[in-house]
């Protein structure tokens, strides 16, 4: 064994049969008793078998080990072992402890840098690690040993000296929340070295190392910063000449921060508008020119000229306004950085014809929607108007319907989906104010560029007109007082989503949308088939992560079995995965801190340090944790309870108000100003729409709060409080109950300890129900905004079929009924099953009287079937032999297998056994 990772691997086969594994440990010991790493796997295990005092004696040994051990990674594994064993030893611990893992541990880092035959061991690195082994553990007075050590290692090396301030200055940040004291201790000592660092650079002495190259000059910026010494800094004459580089703005944003603190607006306005005025000159250097175009610079000119309200200086701007126009007036950075600077000096009226004038000439960028949308829906209601017309009428300008042209032919497509998505982002963000007749028109245009881009090959295109139906659909159900039914607007919205993501499997922005919205409907086994298809990462790094891991538990906590033998769209591999992205990320950083110092700049220290933190206190990080604790919990499964110090983690403390101490990962998108994010893929992690308007509307409606299933619409069995209206006799819906039986059935199970019962839950195969609702394809019928009549073809229109059958309606073909109800008869999970246990509650007469239960519901529902009586065509009516059932049956059948109504008699709390609930299951009356 020649390395820690072999070695813990070899341990986790083993399991916890750590007896086996002391055997197998002891036996290599025979042949290699020198070998570190096997004495080590001994401690491990000793550890693992409560004797505290033997793995911490065998850790000792290693610490005065014989050539000194070198391999940093190694060190910090028998260094955190050493402080667990101190922590549940019999023996007394080192004083101080557990501020301090000890003298031994403090030890061995020493030994790897003086002692160590094998290679040289860079003192920085290794005090480096050291720090951050001691950080984690919170061994405060190890993290001041181990910066004593790097500071005494050479005083005169700038390598080691300033590692020894920057990583000083990081200690003192993280500290200062829980030791005040120290913190400043720590922060004054470095201050210290860099001052008299820059003192002897003014004054020509060599006995410190000199402030020379532009990242010393930067580290000693941050540090004035961080210790709030920037007026200090700035008052000094000397001092800002030392660090003052031409091609540098750190200098230059450090000013205009003090001006703002101070509210000294006339000196904030001299600098800024010098700097910018230099930068619109022909002659200005590419730097000087850069910062002209930087969004923090252009900030500090508006707010010193809002601030002072002279009119000189109102002048003075809008030369500089109009200079910076004319400089790169086809540039789109520089037109959104124009636009962006005349909306927030209130120039309404300029903001608008800007806004006209970008749309026509970067309509074909994908992004110029994002571009724009932000300033546009901040205008007033009548030049929200004015450009809507102004689009329209472009639009039209631009028509061609001569596919031979295909450029002409893709910009005029790109342009009406553009057109599209202002028309809701102005009109429909506003449902009340929107007809029914607007609506149709809208789904309808929406679906026409659909069918036109699907021959040009714009995926891009189709993606987005098929999104904004979605949207509007969404929209409508949510916010609106329409006649249209909110179940018509689900349904559809599903069906249109369902169909996108097959036909764009690579669009991971619909595959995100695809998730949030049956996670939000309660589709739970729907929702997480996605998952699988979405990079784990790519969701983390997304606006809307937050929604969905906080609600992951609550969708579907069991495992889904396909046919195969291997797990699909498991919640708690797939959130295993994701917590291993936060180990995994900070494991980088670390490598990163610990790289050598001279290949490394000092300021992107502590940018690095600041990651690390916010990823050690990430909410999505405590969140993944939680909502995998709940899963593990419904399921019965054991885990892991203590943390990387050994203690109990109390896991009921996270609450699902997430008022704990972490920090939010990502800012919300859509509230993010363009200009900040030019140089980033404009079109996000998620589709344009579903990015801002999905976090947006249902921001407020599910931040923090519990998941609720019927969020979106009242569960089906609920039959006393949710009778249909007579009106709505006419509108034919298809749909399925397996959704509604297996979350319920999942239910029930939550609620029970019974084993056999879960075997019975998870046996149900997903890829077979899939198979049987094939045939209910072809028998659906959508009425509401989305018609057969917005088609050409008949075809067409059967394209957006679902690939499953949708929860909720009063409304459910007879073959529907009759492919699920087959399925969830529990006949074909029970009798394959292989559990003698299960064999012998489960005998064959209730089996057949099982079956019989499927027969006689058929019986009955096809006696309570009546007439459809609709508005439908004769000729279309042939094609679909579907029935309304009478909503009695249905609920009482429901009720009767899973329901909310019987709970008391047949409900899950109160079934003991499988053979219990069973019988309820026999006991239903049709």
């Amino acid at each position: 064994m020649d390395s820690v990772e072999k070695i813990l691997n070899l341990n986790a086969t083993y399991g916890k049969n750590f007896k086996q594994a002391l055997k197998e440990c002891s036996k290599r010991l025979q042949k290699q008793p020198q070998n570190t790493y096997l004495l080590y796997w001994k401690a491990l295990i000793f550890h693992s078998l409560s004797a505290f005092d033997e793995s911490l004696q065998i850790c000792h040994e290693l610490c005065d080990w014989k050539p000194a051990i070198g391999d940093l990674v190694f060190l910090s594994h028998i260094y955190r072992l050493i402080f667990l064993c101190h922590q549940f030893s019999s023996n007394p611990g080192p004083e101080h402890f557990p501020l301090t893992a000890g003298p031994k541990a403090q030890r061995i880092w020493v030994n790897a840098v003086l002692l160590c035959s094998d290679k040289k061991v860079d003192p920085v690195l290794a005090y480096r690690t050291y720090m951050e082994n001691a950080m984690s553990l919170s061994c405060i007075k190890d993290v001041q040993n181990a910066l004593f050590f790097l500071r005494n290692t050479s005083k005169n090396e700038p390598k080691y000296y300033f590692s020894w301030i920057v990583m000083s200055q990081i200690v003192s940040d993280r500290l200062r929340s829980n030791d005040g004291r120290a913190s400043e201790q720590i922060a004054n000592q470095a201050f210290s070295s860099l001052k008299q660092s820059i003192d002897n650079t003014i004054s020509g002495k060599d006995d410190r190392p000199p402030i020379q190259s532009a990242r010393e000059k930067r580290l000693v910026v941050t540090i004035y910063k961080k210790q709030k010494r920037v007026a200090e800094l700035l008052g000094d004459a000397q001092t800002f000449s030392l660090i003052h580089t031409a091609e540098d703005d750190t200098i230059l944003q450090s000013q205009l921060d003090l001006f703002e603190e101070k509210s000294d607006w006339k000196s904030m306005w001299h600098l800024s508008s010098h700097t910018m005025n230099q930068g619109l000159e022909e002659s200005a250097s590419p730097f000087q020119k850069s910062l002209a175009e930087e969004w923090w610079l252009w900030k500090a000119v508006i707010t010193s000229v809002d601030e002072l309200r002279d009119e000189e200086i109102t002048k003075t701007f809008n030369s500089l306004r109009s200079k910076h126009t004319e400089a790169h007036q086809n540039t789109r950075k520089v037109r959104i950085t124009a636009i962006a600077v005349l909306s927030h000096a209130s120039y309404t009226s300029k903001v608008f014809n800007f806004c006209k004038d970008f749309f026509c000439d970067f309509f074909e960028l994908p992004s110029c929607f994002n571009d724009l949308a932000r300033y546009v829906q901040d205008l007033d209601v009548d030049y929200q108007r004015a450009f809507l017309d102004h689009v329209s009428t472009w639009s039209e300008s631009k028509r061609t319907e001569d596919e031979d042209d295909h450029d002409a032919y893709l910009r005029w497509l790109a342009l009406e989906v553009i057109a599209l998505k202002f028309d809701y982002l102005l009109l429909f963000s506003k449902p009340d104010k929107c007809g029914t007749e607007f609506t149709d028109d809208f789904v309808s245009n929406c679906i026409q560029i659909y069918t036109l881009s699907q021959s040009t090959g714009d995926t891009a295109t189709c993606d987005d007109a098929l999104i904004l139906a979605v949207m509007v659909l969404f929209r409508l159900s949510t916010g609106s007082d329409l006649p249209t039914s909110r179940e018509q607007c689900h349904l559809q919205a599903a069906c249109l989503l369902s169909y996108l993501v097959e036909r764009s499997p690579n669009n991971r922005g619909a595959q995100l949308l695809y998730v949030y919205y049956f996670t939000l409907m309660g589709f739970g086994s729907l929702a997480i088939g996605r998952y699988r298809d979405i990079n784990i990462k790519e969701i983390m790094v997304d606006s809307l992560s937050y929604v969905l891991f906080s609600r992951i538990s609550s969708i579907h906590p069991f495992d889904v079995t396909t046919g195969s033998t291997q797990q699909s769209g498991d919640l708690s591999s797939m959130l295993t995965s994701a917590i291993k992205v936060y180990p995994a990320s900070l494991d980088k950083i670390r490598a990163f801190m610990s790289a050598d110092i001279k290949e490394v700049e000092y300021d992107k220290l502590f940018e690095v340090a600041e990651l690390q933190d916010s990823l050690s206190q990430s909410i999505t990080r405590q969140m993944l944790i939680q909502e995998q604790r709940r899963i593990l919990r419904l399921r019965g499964l054991p885990s892991n309870d203590r943390d990387h110090r050994g203690q109990a983690i109390r896991w009921d403390n996270l609450n699902d108000n997430r008022d704990f101490n972490a920090l939010p990962d990502f800012e919300c998108i859509g509230r993010v100003n363009p200009v900040q994010r030019l140089d980033g893929d404009s079109r996000g992690g998620i589709s344009w729409i579903a990015g801002r308007e999905f976090v947006e509307t249902t921001w407020d409606l599910l931040e923090g709060r519990p998941f609720d299933l019927n969020l979106m619409q009242s569960p089906l069995w609920e039959t006393s409080s949710t009778a249909p209206d007579k009106s709505t006799d006419d509108e034919l819906m298809c749909t399925a109950l397996y959704e509604a039986i297996l979350r319920a059935i999942h239910d029930i199970y939550a609620a029970s300890d019974d084993p056999h019962l879960r075997k019975l839950v998870v046996g149900i195969p997903v890829s077979g129900i899939t198979k049987a609702l094939e045939d209910i394809e072809k028998k659906l019928i959508l009425q509401g905004p989305l018609k057969l009549s917005h088609f050409e073809k008949e075809e067409e229109f059967w394209e957006f079929k679902p690939r499953w059958s949708f929860y909720h309606s009063r409304f459910i073909t007879l073959d529907a009924l009759k492919a699920v109800t087959k399925l969830l008869a529990i006949v074909h999970p029970i009798t394959k099953q292989k559990s003698h246990k299960l064999k012998k509650e489960v005998s064959q007469k209730q089996l057949d009287q099982i079956s019989s239960l499927v027969d006689q519901t058929y019986k009955t529902i096809r006696k309570q079937a009546i007439s459809l009586k609709n508005k439908l065509a004769e000729d279309e009516m042939q094609n679909f032999e579907s029935v309304v059932l009478d909503e009695n049956v249905v609920g009482e059948l429901i009720g009767g297998l899973i329901g909310r109504e019987n709970v008391r008699k047949y409900g899950s709390r109160f079934y003991g056994s499988t053979q219990e609930a069973l019988d309820g299951l026999l006991n239903v009356k049709l």
